[in-house]
């Protein structure tokens, strides 16, 4: 499933950037 921008946000900066790092590679 696709995370957006808002569920990044809500879960805080370490999931955002989980998010980023997953989907950067």
């Amino acid at each position: 499933a696709l995370r957006t921008v808002g569920d990044s946000i809500r879960e805080g900066a370490t999931g955002f950037l989980n998010t980023q790092y997953k989907y950067k590679v």
